[in-house]
């Protein structure tokens, strides 16, 4: 389990989500990946903490790294799922869960019983990628920035530091 603490800006009344990341802008991400329970900023590796996973716009809701974490768009609660071993990510932005479109790719649309299970597999370092469960496909980044689960290997996959976020 990834430690959660409350970082907030002194004389602040409540800190907003933003003032709770706890940041690494080293990316050491000591913790591996994120487990049930766990509310995070999902990093791109390698981004040294400029680019996160954002549920962006409201109609289609698609996953994309972009930029810094500055909304509640960027911040996803992880979940138990009914499949052993498995993991279902809950945008909290939307409060819908990560679900798949005909194409692969990735949106926050899903209500808690249709929401897809995952995998996350650990990988060096403290970084992860995330595997389909029952498939060989792992989640990937296309050149404009959307997530999709069409990396067939693992060596394909885009990887990821999950930066924990307090919870209320």
């Amino acid at each position: 389990m990834l430690s959660v603490s409350v970082v907030g800006q002194a004389g602040a009344q409540e800190p907003t989500f933003v003032d709770r990341l706890v940041l690494d802008p080293q990316e050491t991400c000591s913790g591996g990946a994120p487990e049930p329970g766990d509310i995070v900023a999902l990093a791109l590796r390698g981004a040294r903490g400029r680019n996160y996973a954002v549920a962006a716009g409201n109609e289609t809701a698609r996953l994309a790294m972009r930029g810094p974490a500055t909304t509640a768009y960027s911040v996803f609660e992880i979940t138990d799922t009914a499949v052993e071993n498995t993991v279902a990510i809950h945008s909290l932005g939307h409060m819908k869960f990560l679900s798949l479109d005909s194409d692969a790719r990735v949106q926050a649309r899903a209500e808690p019983q249709q929401a897809v299970p995952f995998i996350f597999e650990e990988t060096d370092s403290g970084y992860f990628r995330i595997r389909l469960h029952a498939h060989p496909l792992w989640l990937r980044m296309n050149l404009n920035g959307y997530l999709d689960f069409r990396a067939r290997d693992a060596g394909s996959a885009t990887q990821f530091c999950a930066q924990p976020v307090a919870s209320d």
